[in-house]
């Protein structure tokens, strides 16, 4: 059962929205990592959203980051169950030269569409290494339908995780968008054969991006 953020939760045990306190932390903590945010794409009725960080210092595009997902405590797999790793948000960095469109909510939907799914499945784990599909995504017709979830590469490699009050982290990771073949790619040769099918930038979400494993 999905219930409320609160201390004493187990993982697996969901919660459908941030404490307020919890709320103002994590905002807080997004804001000092990324910047101030400009906009946000508001997913209605679970408590989630997704800030959107203009370019700001050295970063030449806008950026991209749930809020929300980090208040459903999820059930890391058999292996990596440590309590640090059952709380995240992701972000997701965008080419330079990205600007976001009113009629068209990519790549925000995607993310907020990622951070339902342990609020509507309790067992699910969102971690680094998963390879993760967006069925809506593929259903609207977006070719980018499956999300990789890394570790904070640079420049955000030293992106600290959220302290909770109260106790606990909110990991941030870091989220690219691939085409199901370059998922099929990366879960049958590993993460190196496809950065080099993927080449300069491998990082940065473009809609523009061509599979580069074919049509």
């Amino acid at each position: 059962m999905l219930r409320r953020s609160g201390n004493g939760r187990e993982p697996g045990e969901g919660a459908l929205r941030y404490s307020p306190e919890e709320q103002l932390a994590v905002e807080k903590h997004l804001a000092e990592q990324f910047g101030p945010s400009d906009r946000r794409f508001q997913q209605s009725g679970q408590g989630l959203s997704v800030p959107l960080f203009p370019p700001a210092g050295e970063r030449k595009g806008y950026l991209l980051s749930t809020l929300g997902l980090g208040a459903a405590v999820m059930a890391p797999p058999e292996g990596e169950a440590d309590k640090d790793l059952c709380r995240a948000e992701v972000y997701l960095p965008m080419v330079p030269g990205w600007e976001p469109q009113e009629t068209d909510p990519w790549p925000a939907g995607a993310l907020a569409e990622l951070a339902a799914l342990p609020l509507e499945q309790p067992r699910y784990w969102i971690g680094p290494g998963r390879i993760l599909e967006l069925p809506g995504e593929a259903a609207r017709g977006g070719g980018q339908c499956f999300l990789l979830i890394l570790p904070p590469q640079e420049p955000w490699a030293d992106a600290a995780p959220c302290p909770l009050p109260g106790g606990g982290l909110v990991q941030l990771y870091q989220g690219v968008l691939l085409y199901r073949q370059e998922a099929e790619l990366l879960a049958a040769r590993g993460l190196p054969a496809l950065l080099e099918k993927l080449g300069e930038c491998p990082f940065l979400a473009d809609p523009e991006r061509k599979n580069c494993c074919g049509s």
